[in-house]
């Protein structure tokens, strides 16, 4: 989605279920995502899932991963929520 052109409408949607996703090593999220879109203090990894917004407009209303990982580079808790 992140290489779709700017302002291209995109569909997704949180996963209903994220369990199959805890228990990844880091780098199998990183080798299907790409690096994170930002990474918080705590190690957490975040990932916007929208194309490029057009300059000048605000962006809003797409799915926000966000995957949380032991101190072995696992995940241990993966959470998604709704940009506004």
């Amino acid at each position: 989605m992140r290489l779709l052109p700017v302002g291209s409408p995109t569909h997704t949607a949180c996963p209903k279920s994220t369990e199959t996703l805890v228990g990844l090593r880091q780098g199998q999220v990183r080798d299907a995502l790409s690096s994170p879109d930002f990474v918080e203090a705590n190690g957490s990894w975040v990932y916007f899932f929208t194309s490029p917004v057009p300059e000048g407009q605000r962006g809003g209303g797409f799915p926000v991963l966000i995957f949380t990982f032991d101190r072995n580079a696992l995940v241990m808790e993966v959470s998604c929520y709704y940009d506004r």
